[in-house]
């Protein structure tokens, strides 16, 4: 008689259940979009930091040789009369 009866499939496991805590009327799709944007802007943010500081310093412009001029000595007093 077992013969007759086939077997049945396995049951599908349950679905989790959402946290209520997080339910959001929109699904929670609003807050993963905000989570979301804050987290790519905080990393460009550090990114442009690192990549500032990792720059290569500028090269100095045009700069000139430095030019020392000798000081004349002070002229001498005119002959007094």
């Amino acid at each position: 008689m077992d013969a007759l009866v086939e077997p049945r499939p396995p049951a599908a496991p349950a679905p989790l259940a959402a946290p209520t805590h997080l339910a959001k009327p929109d699904g929670g799709r609003f807050g993963v979009a905000m989570l979301l944007a804050l987290v790519l802007e905080v990393t460009a943010v550090l990114g442009l930091s690192v990549l500032r500081d990792t720059a290569p310093p500028a090269p100095p412009a045009a700069a000139q040789p430095l030019k020392i001029h000798a000081v004349a000595p002070p002229a001498p007093p005119p002959p007094s009369r």
